[in-house]
């Protein structure tokens, strides 16, 4: 599948694409490689982002609902104002990612390295957090 000229598939190089605004419902992106690409605005809704490399990527806006990014490296990617509902962040790097004023309901976040992550105004309604507990 081409996206904005861009081959979206199973570890693709996306280093740096510009997919502002894409149509990405269920993709297949499992370890591709989309560091700092830019996915300001695009519905990546269940999407499979297993193991994928999303560092400094920006992601403001983007719909992530029930997108499995089991393993993903997210260090430094920036999700403020995305919607991640139901999202599996499982064993993922949130480290230095900006969640801030994210809908995270129901997100599983449990064993994510989250140093320096930030969740300002986040909703975390029932997710499930890198410790193990509950969100409330």
């Amino acid at each position: 599948m081409k996206v904005n000229g861009y081959e979206i598939a199973r570890f693709a190089d996306l280093r740096y694409a510009d997919l502002a605004g894409a149509n990405l419902i269920g993709a297949d992106l499992g370890r591709a490689n989309l560091r700092n690409a830019i996915l300001t605005g695009a519905n990546l809704t269940g999407a499979n982002l297993t193991g994928a490399e999303l560092c400094d990527a920006d992601l403001q806006h983007a719909v992530l609902a029930n997108a499995n990014m089991f393993g993903a490296n997210l260090e430094g990617a920036n999700f403020t104002n995305a919607n991640l509902t139901e999202v599996n962040l499982f064993c993922s790097c949130l480290k230095n990612a900006n969640f801030t004023s994210a809908k995270m309901t129901q997100a599983f976040l449990e064993g994510a390295n989250s140093d320096g992550t930030i969740f300002v105004n986040a909703i975390l309604t029932d997710a499930r957090m890198p410790d193990g507990t509950t969100h409330e």
